[in-house]
């Protein structure tokens, strides 16, 4: 009985150990030296490349080796070891040096950002600019204030440059002029800058700006920028419709000398808004206004006479009044004129 068992067990000794042998072999390959180099193989090369960027003219260890164009790369040979490579930006205006280590056989990239001295330069270029300028207007400041009849002179002159290119329709020339005469107390020059913003003549439409600039005359006495200030209300243009106080306004800047003051008071007895309306009142204010040289008054007169509204039709005084107005620059009166029979 014992006879008949010895075989198969060591027949299933023999091939539980092929087994083992076979399974070993299946876990990986069998690692072998490597085969020596042929001889006379030439050995694998040593580079670098070097990618910028912005366009850059480079240098390696001293020596020009050309340009590379923006987000562009260069290639070449180098024995092992540091190296020193130098990148110029295309305006010479920013540089960067790197040593990089080159191993033998192998490539080694190097990556040239120029972008980022060159947004650092700019920024110190700026805060320097800005810096000086401080202090340049800290030192003008120290200096002796010039006397006050020569300080009106030269603020005086601003307005009336800004005034000169105003009449050439070079609005927006004319504003930092009225700017520096408005920040230097002309009123004047603070109702043209309100006239600027409120037309858009040179800059964007800003009924805010405008009534702040007309406000700050009218308080202080410009009876233009009352008068400005009228003409928002009664619009209302950036504020809500008061026709009440436009009245008030209009009337101010009329009483006050301000012969646009007396064309804008006629226009609400014209229209009556805010009063009863009155033709002939009308009349009396635009002619004020005309007679005092603010030939939009004469364009409404001549309204007036041409429909005979407060007035008796007369159309010679209606082309007369029209012709004045246009000669004076009011492009509408032209226009009115044209038409005529």
């Amino acid at each position: 009985m014992n006879a008949r068992w010895w075989l198969p067990v060591c027949f299933v000794g023999v091939a539980l150990a092929v087994s083992a042998a076979v399974a070993q072999q299946d876990e990986g390959p069998i690692l072998r030296p490597k085969a020596n180099p042929k001889p006379g193989a030439k050995p694998a090369a040593t580079t670098l490349l070097v990618a910028c960027d912005l366009a850059c003219d480079w240098k390696l260890d001293g020596e020009a080796m050309g340009r590379i164009e923006a987000e562009g790369s260069a290639k070449a040979a180098v024995s092992p070891g540091q190296h020193i490579v130098v990148a110029t930006a295309a305006d010479g205006a920013d540089r960067v040096q790197k040593i990089p280590e080159a191993k033998a056989g192998a490539q080694v990239v190097v990556s040239i950002e120029l972008q980022p001295v060159r947004d650092a330069r700019r920024k110190a270029e700026l805060e320097a600019h800005e810096k000086a300028v401080r202090e340049a207007s800290e030192t003008s400041k120290r200096e002796a204030t010039p006397p006050a009849q020569d300080r009106r002179v030269q603020v005086g002159s601003q307005y009336e440059q800004g005034v000169s290119l105003y009449s050439e329709h070079r609005y927006a020339e004319a504003k930092p002029f009225f700017e520096e005469a408005c920040d230097a107390g002309n009123m004047a020059g603070c109702w043209s800058l309100g006239r600027l913003y409120g037309r858009a003549e040179g800059v964007a439409q800003d009924f805010p700006r405008a009534r702040a600039l007309f406000q700050k005359a009218c308080d202080a006495g410009e009876m233009r920028g009352c008068s400005g200030l009228g003409v928002l209300y009664s619009e209302g243009f950036g504020v809500a419709v008061d026709y009440s106080r436009a009245l008030t306004l209009q009337q101010r800047a009329c009483d006050g000398g301000a012969s646009m003051g007396c064309s804008n008071l006629g226009v609400l007895y014209d229209k009556g808004q805010g009063v009863t309306q009155d033709h002939a009142q009308a009349r009396a204010l635009y002619k004020k206004a005309c007679d005092g040289g603010y030939v939009h008054g004469c364009r409404n007169l001549a309204i007036l006479y041409k429909g005979g509204l407060g007035v008796s039709q007369d159309p010679a005084m209606a082309r007369s009044l029209f012709k004045t107005a246009c000669d004076g620059g009011d492009s509408d009166a032209c226009n009115d004129l044209r038409g005529l029979p």
